[in-house]
């Protein structure tokens, strides 16, 4: 049983003081004042004390064991070795010191070697041959380096100047300078090289940091690995931070965790992640798995099987993609690339290529962007192969071959020259430069310039030709346009037709800058026709004959005089040129400068002819002649006219037909003004004015029938029958005023009666005379009648 201090029986030596110390006395403990302990040691040669100077010159024994000379050695003398001088064991056993000024404060079998070494306490451990060499305690440790010290711990060593273990166990500094601070067979053995903790880490290159974790290694100069398991930093001043299994090779590269890692390119880096790989200077690679960045500057932000293989590329994420080209960038999605290809640009989508440079896929997926500085925005499979070419979305197209090729959405559209365009639709072809088709579904623009707006199978193949819409158009020839309908086509020779619209309609051949509006089954082959539209009408002509032909409308017309007009109607035809014909049904204007106005079956042939209308007028060789209108009415000379009527003729040069039925004019400058079967076909200038049955023939000339019924006028000139019915003047200068029956044979006579045949020239025939205000005395004019009384006389 213990007891205090203050307990113990006072000792018999002078007590002195307040303050008590144990002291054995005569075989017992005793208290005694520290003042008496003083004075004790004060009379003592061999003794240090405050109020002297004392040296220790030979072994002296005190109660309690302390000896020493040169050396102070406090514990079991006989299993402490202190050989050295000025050296101190402070206790413990089986401790030994050889050398000059070192110390061991106490413990179990440690040893220092080196002068001015130390051990502070602990079991085994060594302070080596190395000057001001220190453990401070542990188990086996070993401090051997000039300055070196080891903290604590078990088996750690220290052996190079200025090497430091602090602690842990089986721990290894080696080289001089470096460090461990603890962990388990950790080794830093070279030149200013640190571990921090771990196991089984190892520092080979020189001011190599290892900060911790498990069979770590930093074998390059200034490299450094703070944790993780298995990592080596074997570049000059490479870094990892942690994770498991990651390596170091480039000059400053990094690894910041992850495992499997490595980074083999000067100065590149790995954040974290798997399997990742940057072997190109100056690289990066953010996370992920199976990445690599393996070209100068490239950037990979995570991912997995991700490659930047381009010098300055950039890969932000995604599965399976690339970015080999030079400055090119790969932002995500799935198995894209650029291949190679300079500043090209993929945003996301899956199985995209970037391969040309300066080309650019927004997303979507199976994209192929191929020409220099070409874009696909997204949607599905296509392809930009042509320099410039552009692709905005939707399904299966290409812009291939020219420059600035472009497809905006849509379906299976393909742009394959420079500067071609489609905006949408589907199966839309623009095979030629600029060449456009807006949207709808297998449309086509296979020349220059050419556009299709829309519809459905649509062809423009013709520079600057242009098919608006509708389905089935063509436009063939350059400048040709067709605005809408199906099935038109303007494929002329010399072209810059328009269709309108319509259905089946066609400009073929020698049209040129025709125009066809609409309608069905249209045909134009005119220079610089126009055709309105109706069915099945027909503008036909020769290009070296001009144009102008201009058909409005109708069905089964038909133009083919140069400058000829049609408005419309039913089965028309304007043959001549610059003939017109209005309308109707079966009209013919064949003559140049015709004109038809309308009605049925009416032919104007030869020049400047004119009909009217009616049915079944003709004008067959006479130029500049009229038919107004009328019924089957015949005209066959020059400056002729048929007013109308019915199956009326004029067949001289300037024959006049008033109107009437089946009357004949037949003679030059003759006139039939009516009537019906009325006949003038004397020499020329004769006139029937009206009447029936009437006819003037033969020789006459300058001869007239005025009227009446079955009257006759033949080799008389000059001649005039009035009316009546059937008279006969046969004579020059005849005229009969009425009746019937007459027969006028003699010249310059006259009848104005009937039933009187003529008797004598120059003689007034009359059956009854009546005179009114006849002269009663002779006029003296030779032929006057004048009355003396009751009798009549002619003056001489």
């Amino acid at each position: 049983m213990g007891k205090k201090i203050s307990q113990l029986t006072i000792a018999t030596t002078p007590f002195e003081g307040e303050e008590l110390f144990a002291m054995v006395e005569d075989s017992s403990t005793v208290a005694a004042p520290l003042s008496t302990f003083q004075t004790f040691l004060s009379g003592q040669d061999h003794i240090a004390s405050p109020r002297k100077n004392n040296s220790f010159w030979c072994d002296q024994t005190f109660r309690g064991a302390i000896s020493g000379q040169g050396a102070m050695t406090i514990g079991e003398h006989a299993t402490q070795t202190n050989s050295g001088t000025f050296t101190t064991i402070g206790g413990g056993t089986g401790n030994t010191v050889t050398c000059h000024c070192a110390v061991i404060a106490g413990g179990l079998a440690n040893t220092i070697t080196g002068n001015t070494g130390a051990v502070g306490g602990g079991r085994g451990n060594t302070a080596g041959a190395g000057l001001i060499a220190t453990v401070a305690g542990g188990c086996g440790n070993t401090a051997s380096g000039g300055c070196s010290i080891v903290g604590g711990g078990l088996s750690n060593t220290a052996s190079a100047t200025n090497s430091s273990v602090l602690g842990g166990e089986s721990n290894t500094a080696r080289v001089v300078h470096a460090a461990v601070v603890g962990g388990c067979v950790n080794c830093a053995a070279q030149s200013f090289s640190f571990i921090g903790a771990g196991h089984s880490n190892k520092t080979t290159g020189a001011a190599t940091t290892i900060g911790g974790g498990h069979s770590n290694q930093a074998t390059a100069e200034g490299s450094s690995v703070v944790g993780g398991i298995s990592s080596c930093a074997i570049g000059k001043v490479s870094f990892v931070g942690g994770g498991s299994c990651n390596c170091v090779t480039g000059l400053s590269a990094f690894v910041g965790g992850g495992q499997l890692n490595k980074a083999t390119g000067d100065g590149s880096a790995i954040a974290g992640g798997s399997t990742n790989t940057t072997s190109g200077s100056a690289t990066f690679i953010g996370g992920g798995q199976g990445n690599t960045a393996s070209a100068k500057n490239a950037f990979v932000g995570g991912g997995c099987a991700n490659t930047a293989g381009g010098t300055c590329a950039a890969l932000v994420g995604g599965c399976g993609n690339s970015a080999d080209g030079e400055m090119s960038f790969t932002g995500g999605g799935k198995s894209n690339g650029s291949y190679g290809a300079k500043f090209s640009v993929i945003v996301g989508g899956e199985s995209n290529q970037a391969t040309g440079t300066c080309s650019f896929v927004g997303g979507g997926s199976s994209h192929v962007a191929s020409g220099n500085g070409s874009t696909i925005g997204g949607g599905i499979n296509s392809t930009a192969s042509g320099a410039c070419a552009f692709i905005g979305g939707g399904e299966d197209h290409t812009a291939s071959v020219g420059s600035y090729a472009t497809i905006a959405g849509g379906c299976d559209n393909t742009a394959s020259e420079a500067g071609a365009t489609i905006g949408g639709g589907v199966s839309n072809t623009a095979s030629e430069t600029c060449a456009t088709v807006v949207g709808g579904k297998s449309n086509q623009t296979t020349n220059k310039d050419a556009f299709v707006g829309g519809g459905n199978t649509n062809l423009a193949s013709g520079c600057w030709s242009a098919v608006a819409g509708g389905c089935k158009n063509t436009a063939g020839c350059h400048g040709d346009f067709v605005g809408a309908g199906c099935c038109n086509t303007a494929c002329a020779t010399y072209g810059c037709n328009v269709i309108a619209g319509g259905m089946l309609n066609t400009l073929t051949t020698n049209a040129s800058g025709a125009f066809l509006g609409a309608g069905v089954n249209n045909c134009s082959q005119g220079a610089g026709s126009f055709l309105g539209g109706g069915t099945e009408n027909k503008i036909a002509a020769d290009c070296s004959l001009g144009g102008g032909h201009v058909l409005v409308g109708g069905r089964n017309n038909c133009v083919s005089g140069q400058n000829a007009s049609l408005i419309g109607g039913i089965d028309n035809c304007a043959k001549g040129n610059y003939s017109v014909l209005g309308g109707g049904e079966n009209n013919d204007a064949t003559g140049a400068h015709g004109v038809v106005v309308g009605g049925c079956n009416n032919n104007a042939d030869d020049i400047y002819n004119f009909i009217g209308g009616g049915i079944g007028n003709c004008i067959e060789d006479g130029d500049h002649s009229i038919v107004v209108g009328g019924f089957s009415n015949c005209l066959n000379g020059a400056g002729s006219f048929i007013g109308g009527g019915c199956g009326n003729i004029a067949m001289g040069a300037c024959v006049f037909v008033g109107g009437g039925k089946a009357n004949t004019a037949s003679t030059p400058w003759s006139i039939v003004g009516g009537g019906c079967q009325n006949c003038e076909n004397g020499a020329c200038l004769n006139i029937v004015v009206g009447g029936s049955a009437n006819c003037l023939w033969g020789t006459s000339e300058s001869s007239n029938i005025g009227g009446g019924r079955t009257n006759r006028v033949y080799n008389a000139n000059f001649s005039t029958l009035a009316g009546g019915c059937n008279n006969v003047l046969s004579a020059h200068c005849g005229f009969i005023g009425g009746g019937k029956n007459n027969h006028l044979k003699h010249a310059d006579s006259a009848i104005v009666t009937s039933g009187l045949t003529s008797v004598s020239a120059c003689m007034l025939h009359t059956f009854s005379l009546f005179l009114s205000n006849i002269p009663t005395t002779d006029p003296g004019t030779h032929g006057v009648v004048w009355r003396d009384g009751t009798d009549l006389k002619v003056s001489v």
